[in-house]
């Protein structure tokens, strides 16, 4: 027996341009190109000895592909977004 080909996960706008090719720049940018993508976004903030840190509890929930949403939080003051991970997506985050 033969199995099926697994299906491609179905992405918010497919078409847009890989994250990959986004240069460093402006953080709402960059989240707003995620999000268009698919991927979940939510602010974070810098405590006070310098770790990332969400904005708040239940930020898994939170994270959104809204770019109304993204565009409020990156005029609130906070640091810089991330992404949610999971769903297809790993991450990998070398501090040297």
């Amino acid at each position: 027996m033969k199995l099926p080909k697994p299906s491609a996960p179905s992405r918010v706008g497919a078409s847009s341009p890989p994250l990959k090719t986004v240069p460093a720049g402006d953080p709402e940018v960059v989240a707003l190109l995620a999000a268009a993508n698919g991927y979940r976004v939510f602010p974070w903030v810098l405590t006070k000895n310098g770790d990332k840190m969400p904005w708040e509890r239940g930020w898994q929930d939170k994270a959104t592909t809204d770019p109304d949403a993204i565009r409020a939080w990156a005029g609130g003051g906070y640091s810089g977004f991330g992404i949610l991970t999971g769903a297809g997506l790993l991450a990998v985050d070398l501090d040297v």
